[in-house]
């Protein structure tokens, strides 16, 4: 029962909860404008406490609010962010739309089995997303049970797949010497792809691990190399695929942990390795020494002939961020536009030296991006 009073300029809720060493605990709120809003917010608080805490009654929770719960609760505090990602695909296209609109006490062994028999046969998945599929299911409904006791038994437990008679898909195409040869040579050595795809070639690392490699992790003198971090890509909050909010990306760079304890490594790399990567260190550290008068550098020191008022005229309204402190900026834009012969992951600054002013093109780096 919520009682409601004033207490000087302002009102306030109070409700009885269990006593505490026999003794009767009251739980108050002050600070509301009207009464109604004190009211309203007293019995949500007490609902949420007759109901142990949640926001819902466990017993009348759909499986689709469950799941939001289970995501927010559990996988987004203990799981990597591409693995909750996955899931909240595998959720939002696929089983909130077939089995969320249930009763989380209501569902069965088999509603959960034709709706996996109902799904393979509609959209023919490989066997392993089938899989994905289950394990989101079996994972989901094991929290309700076993963590949170929402029910007393996990329906998805002896939910099969269906069989499957062919290959799940094809094996793994191995690149020949003669294929890697011909794609090194697509990608000249003046190309980031091509130490990318030597340092993958010659490492075995993936994809995101080659390109979270930072020079301090490669130690070119005892020939070794750390694995202890990844790139990974991330959406912004509110964006949606292949949409912009408020005219910025929608995606963000960032570095992440390793995924299993055993990515943390240390290799050893060979001579071939170690020299092509010795090259592009030398060519890194001589770039940076460009001399820039009013003129345009990347940072592969190839001059663009833009001047510092054409840039600015296109762009200048593009502001983005401020990364030099040692030199007063002027304006700051990315390189969006093919007169500056840069990419867009570039961001041009516009510096005052010595009574001159020009422009200073540097890569951003996975944060910025």
């Amino acid at each position: 029962m919520v009682n409601v009073r004033k207490r000087g300029n302002f009102y306030q809720y109070q409700f009885e909860v269990a006593p505490i060493n026999g003794k009767r605990k009251q739980v108050t709120k002050s600070g509301f404008k009207t009464k109604a809003e004190a009211e309203k917010a007293g019995i949500k608080a007490y609902n949420e406490y007759d109901q142990t805490g949640h926001s819902f009654k466990p017993s009348t929770i759909s499986y689709s609010d469950y799941l939001d719960y289970w995501l927010k609760e559990h996988c987004e505090i203990n799981l990597k962010y591409h693995t909750i990602e996955a899931y909240k695909n595998i959720i939002k296209n696929h089983i909130k739309p077939r089995v969320g609109f249930y009763r989380l006490s209501q569902i069965t062994t088999a509603t959960l089995q034709e709706f996996v028999n109902n799904t393979y046969v509609e959209y023919g998945f490989s066997k392993n997303f089938m899989k994905n599929i289950l394990k989101v299911l079996k994972t989901s409904l094991n929290y309700a049970t076993d963590v949170v006791g929402f029910i007393k038994e996990n329906p998805a437990l002896k939910v099969k797949l269906p069989r499957y008679d062919i290959p799940d898909s094809d094996p793994a195409h191995i690149f020949s010497k003669e294929e890697i040869k011909i794609i090194l040579e697509r990608f000249k050595k003046n190309h980031c792809v091509y130490y990318a795809f030597l340092t993958a070639y010659y490492t075995g690392l993936r994809v995101s691990e080659v390109f979270g490699l930072t020079w301090d992790d490669i130690d070119l003198e005892n020939k070794k190399l750390t694995v202890n971090k990844n790139i990974l890509k991330k959406n912004q909050a509110g964006a949606t695929h292949g949409r912009h909010i408020s005219g910025k990306a929608t995606t963000m760079w960032f570095f992440g942990t390793c995924k299993t304890k055993s990515s943390y490594r240390t290799i050893d790399i060979g001579d071939t390795l170690v020299n092509a990567l010795k090259e592009y260190k030398a060519e890194q550290d001589a770039n940076k020494k460009v001399s820039i008068q009013d003129r345009i550098y990347d940072e592969e020191g190839i001059a663009a002939t833009v001047t510092a008022s054409e840039f600015r005229s296109k762009i200048a309204e593009r502001k983005m961020f401020n990364p030099y402190n040692e030199k007063e900026i002027k304006d700051i834009a990315p390189t969006q536009t093919a007169n500056c012969g840069c990419s867009t992951s570039s961001a041009a600054v516009l510096i005052s030296e010595d009574g001159k002013n020009y422009l200073k093109i540097r890569k951003l780096t996975p944060l910025e991006c």
